[in-house]
């Protein structure tokens, strides 16, 4: 009875951060010189970092 809760919620915080992280190195190299920059690494930090909106509230994923 327990896992028909928990695993929707599960899955409402793993989507989120999974959807979040770059795929490959390419995603994160967008200058496309096969670096990956500070500017870029923090760009994909943020955007793995950045605050998600569940239900209307504001909430850091890390």
């Amino acid at each position: 009875m327990h896992a028909f809760i928990l695993l929707p919620i599960l899955l409402l915080v793993i989507r989120p951060v999974v959807a979040a992280m770059p795929l490959a190195f390419e995603e994160a190299d967008i200058e496309g010189d096969s670096l990956i920059s500070t500017g870029e690494a923090a760009n994909a930090i943020f955007w793995i970092l950045r605050p998600v909106t569940v239900m209307g509230h504001s909430q850091w994923m890390n």
